[in-house]
């Protein structure tokens, strides 16, 4: 194996441990003395509850470099994935559990096995809790994989009684981990949710962001932690992390090793049509990320200084080692590709599989190699392969590797294990991340005597400005950080020390000197600065924290991230910040869009909230834009007019007069906006919030103007936002003019247009009928409106579908599959064809060319696995479905029906993208009900839309598309 290893020149690779002395390591930490915990994941993948897992502890004890003892730890474990030192034992990750274990009596075997937590999901062997990691706040963060699960802490005698935690709590409530990550505050051993989403991998930088990754989305940063978006529960907000490769999700990968030869033969049978699923790879090897793994942020001093500051990610299908180099300097950052056209590491090896990564006591880049024959969910593989295949092949191998440099030696240096007091305060800013956070963990763990002292001292003044924050956030948790210091290091010359200031400043609220510098510090001239104080702004009273989230939201509001964060901080102060947006700010000051946003969803809540005073105020400073500014009161207007009947009632009290005032100032409103919006000579982004605020006409005249808005000869905008205002009716008349005119529209607009007729069921209805007596072609309906019709959630309308299409809900996909493959397989397809073929069918859910939305799948990456893996996908799309695209259906508080697949999911909000690649984001309360359709958002009978040379054409296209 060690031969076949492709590696830049200035480093090597070398072997510390392989079986026996190893086997199938997942995931790695070591204890102050540089021993090496291990998980060995031996029941990978079909054999948990034979409990053949382990955790073994590897000793280097003449501290070369190399092991030269192993010894197994403790046993008896199922799918064990993560693991981290604490409280003189390791906490391990086996789901559903976390375990902790402690050797008190120095035999090298856990002698305490104690439950810590228990309840996390066990459904996906691929998507289970992992990457324990001690962070720069002194909590443990976890991965929770994308099992989730409804977590439950064990009882306080039983942790207290193994020395696990010094204050903890009599009762730890249950969390609801679905789409969201953790962390454990061992002091008190308590859970609490953080943002999340990947699925085996995160890692932290050396400033304490986090970054994950999933199989095909291989490096995505946390922005905004659930912890202030929890804060908001009226808060729609979209997913609080980002998708940071510059190169794209499912990037490029130069794997140099052949495709296994089971998944050849299984290419074949998927083929033929003789086992269901998806075809892999076509015979050629994947070019880009389906399997990335194990996401580490390199903070050693063994490498050479090209390597600082980088990502190093497996691909386990692929046997190798990616490597991106992390560009800092604004909120959202940018990783960008290293090697051109290869990889960091990679090998002709089929069997090489690294699965997770780690930093050594020594400075060097670990690679756990799990070293399999096979590494593939078993769902995916069906029993005619099953049968010929041996899943548990290398359950009894696995390598652990290090990359060094070339001329590398071993430092013999002073473990933290070893070190006294002050030279574990020194070593908090180490040039070796492990170093400064065992030294961190330990200062943390033991609470030594002299350790306030040292750390202010030596530590807070330390030339480096990561120790400086490790100093400082454990100064805090010792009750010994000052505010005097606090405001010192708030004007720290470190961006990222500021940053880590601003939230210790969360706990110093009562001290008006801190609050006053935070209030002071949205000056700040970093944008991460400022984006943090407007995250912990929330922290503050109200009325205090008012002023600044509103000068923040004009100066800069129209940044996505600071808006949602201002929108978080803001729930305690709604009506103080709408006061000051209304009133301290002159008109001209919203023509953009800078403050705007916020002050339109803070009205939004305030309607749907039950405060009646806050919401009687608010009413009162809306109605004085009568006299100066129409176009915003409609804005505003509709903001507070959305939602049930008992919320727009309660609106119409709040504004006096029994109501007349607010019909008044509607009829102001809706008065203005018809007006411009049916004037073409008025500016199209004008019409187009015009059109929006007519939702707040009564229907008969919005109904009268329709037509007009939906006429040939208005611009596409004109017809899309006169189509969105028609979906918030609810009267049936409402798709009367929409059938008039669907055959007039364009592919784009008439999809919108079937998106809302399928909105509420007697609209659908009312489209069936004109089909079934012949005023309009079923050939109008696109592949997803035909798919959602007879899936419909309400049987009468499925129904009705099925008999006047003449579809069936259920049909052999594997025939359809089969007569496109003979018949293309004559014809010649034309790329120029494919690509219009991709333009009117494909770009609602897939991206290619800078065209289209990314929803579905990398089209580039399924090109790689050939013809026959894209024929079979695009017409039998269910055989085998990726949990990311399950299509959900979701009744909302209005009444209206929307089916997407959920792209995020936060403590106060859920947001769906629709086939259309539009994202419609609500907050919890505003579902009635929502469930998985079980069936992908991708829809069958493409065939009906796409013949058999267009489908030529559509391959030859893709495939022109191919890594």
């Amino acid at each position: 194996a060690a031969s076949k290893f492709e590696l830049a020149a200035d480093l090597k690779i070398e072997l510390l441990a392989a079986e026996p002395m190893v086997i199938d390591p997942v995931a790695i930490t070591f204890d102050e003395f540089g021993r090496a915990f291990v998980v060995e994941m031996r029941g990978y993948s079909l054999q948990a509850e034979e409990k053949i897992s382990r955790i073994r502890i590897l000793e280097d004890c003449d501290r070369d470099g190399q092991y030269e003892t192993s010894s197994v730890f403790a046993d008896q474990l199922r799918w064990p994935t993560a693991v981290v030192c604490v409280a003189g034992g390791i906490l391990v990750g086996d789901a559903p559990d976390i375990i902790f274990f402690k050797d008190t009596n120095g035999d090298r075997q856990a002698d305490v096995r104690q439950v810590a937590f228990s309840g996390f999901g066990t459904s996906n062997v691929q998507q289970l809790l992992n990457s324990f990691q001690w962070g720069i706040d002194n909590r443990i963060h976890c991965a929770s994989g994308g099992n989730g699960g409804i977590v439950g802490r064990i009882a306080r005698e039983e942790l207290t009684r193994v020395g696990l935690g010094s204050m903890v709590a009599e009762r730890h409530p249950q969390v609801d981990l679905r789409g969201r990550d953790f962390a454990i505050d061992v002091g008190r051993m308590e859970l609490a949710t953080t943002s999340g989403g990947g699925q085996f991998g995160m890692t932290f930088d050396h400033w304490g962001n986090r970054f994950v990754c999933a199989n095909s989305d291989h490096c995505q940063q946390i922005v905004i932690e659930d912890r202030y978006l929890s804060r908001n529960p009226r808060q729609r907000i979209g997913s609080p992390r980002a998708s940071i490769a510059a190169d794209g999700p499912a990037a490029e990968v130069f794997r140099i090793s052949p495709v296994e030869p089971w998944r050849l033969v299984r290419t074949r049978l998927r083929a033929q049509g003789l086992v269901p699923g998806p075809l892999e790879c076509g015979g050629r090897a994947a070019g880009y990320f389906t399997s990335a793994t194990g996401i580490t942020f390199y903070d050693g001093d063994a490498l050479p200084a090209e390597y600082a500051d980088c990502f190093f990610i497996g691909d386990v299908g692929s046997n190798l080692v990616h490597r991106k180099r992390l560009v800092d300097g604004s909120i959202q950052k940018t990783a960008i590709r290293t090697e051109t056209k290869s990889e960091f590491l990679r090998s002709v090896d089929n069997w090489f599989r690294p699965v997770q990564f780690a930093v050594g006591p020594d400075g060097s880049l670990l690679v756990l190699d799990m070293y399999r024959e096979t590494v593939e969910h078993p769902a995916s593989l069906p029993p005619l392969i099953q049968q010929h295949l041996d899943l548990a092949s290398g359950n009894d191998l696995g390598r652990i590797y290090r990359v060094v440099p070339r001329d590398f030696e071993t430092p013999v240096r002073k473990l933290p294990g070893e070190a006294t007091t002050d030279e574990l305060v020194a070593m908090l800013g180490h040039a070796n991340g492990w170093h400064r956070a065992t030294a961190a963990r330990l200062l943390y763990e033991q609470r030594p005597a002299m350790a306030a002292e040292l750390l202010t001292e030596h530590g807070l003044t330390s030339l480096n400005p990561i120790a400086r924050i490790r100093a400082m956030y454990l100064l805090g948790d010792l009750s010994k950080l000052q505010a005097l210091q606090l405001s010192t290091l708030m004007r720290d010359e470190t961006a990222d020390v500021r940053i880590h200031a601003v939230r210790i400043a969360e706990r110093f609220v009562s001290d008006s000197v801190i609050t006053t510098r935070l209030r002071e510090m949205a000056d700040d001239a970093d944008e991460r600065v400022r984006f943090q104080v407007a995250l912990s702004l929330g922290q503050l009273d109200g009325v205090a924290a008012a002023d600044t989230i509103a000068r923040l939201a004009v100066a800069e509001g129209s940044s996505h991230w600071m808006s949602e964060a201002l929108g978080s901080s803001a729930s305690k102060c709604r009506g103080e910040v709408i006061a000051r947006l209304l009133t301290s700010l002159a008109r001209s000051r919203f023509e953009g869009d800078d403050g705007k946003p916020l002050l339109l969803e803070l009205i939004r809540e305030v309607a749907r909230d039950t405060n009646e005073t806050e919401l009687t105020e608010v009413c009162r400073l809306v109605s004085q834009l009568a006299d100066d500014d129409l176009d915003l009161l409609g804005d505003l207007l509709l903001r507070m007019a959305q939602g049930p009947e008992q919320q727009i009632d309660r609106v119409k009290r709040s504004f006096g007069d029994d109501g007349t005032k607010f019909e008044s100032l509607v009829s102001l409103s809706v008065g203005r906006a018809n007006s411009i919006a049916m004037n073409e000579k008025q500016a199209l982004a004008a019409r187009v919030g015009a059109i929006s605020v007519l939702r707040l006409a009564d229907f008969d005249k919005f109904n009268s103007v329709l037509p007009t808005l939906l006429a040939l000869r208005q611009p596409p905008k004109i017809r899309l936002a006169a189509l969105s205002t028609a979906e918030s009716f609810s009267n049936d008349k409402i798709a009367v003019p929409i059938l008039q005119q669907l055959a007039s529209m364009s592919p784009e607009i008439r999809t919108h247009a079937l998106q809302v007729l399928l909105a509420r069921p007697s609209w659908t209805l009312q489209l069936l009928g004109e089909i079934s007596i012949g005023n309009l072609s079923p050939v109008m309906l696109d592949a997803a409106t035909r798919q959602n019709l007879l899936r419909h959630p309400q049987v009468e309308v499925a129904d009705r579908a099925r008999q006047i299409l003449g579809l069936n809900a259920v049909s052999s996909r594997a025939t359809v599959v089969d007569e496109y493959a003979m018949a293309i397989d004559s014809l010649t397809g034309d790329v120029t064809r494919g690509r219009a073929i991709f333009r009117k069918s494909c770009v609602a859910c897939h991206r290619l060319e800078s065209e289209g939305n990314e929803i579905g799948p990398n089209l580039a990456a399924f090109a790689n696995r050939g013809s026959a893996a894209i024929l079979l996908n695009l017409l039998d799309p269910n055989r085998e479905v990726d949990s990311r695209y399950l299509a959900y259906t979701a009744l909302l508080e209005d009444g209206r029906t929307v089916v997407g697949i959920i792209a995020s999911e936060t403590a106060s909000s859920i947001t769906l993208e629709n086939s259309e690649g539009k994202s419609i984001s609500f907050s919890r309360d505003e579902v009635d009900e929502m469930q998985s359709t079980t069936k992908s958002l991708m829809p069958e009978r493409l065939e009906d839309d796409i013949s058999h040379q267009g489908m030529a054409d559509l391959i030859a296209y893709l495939l022109g598309q191919r890594g």
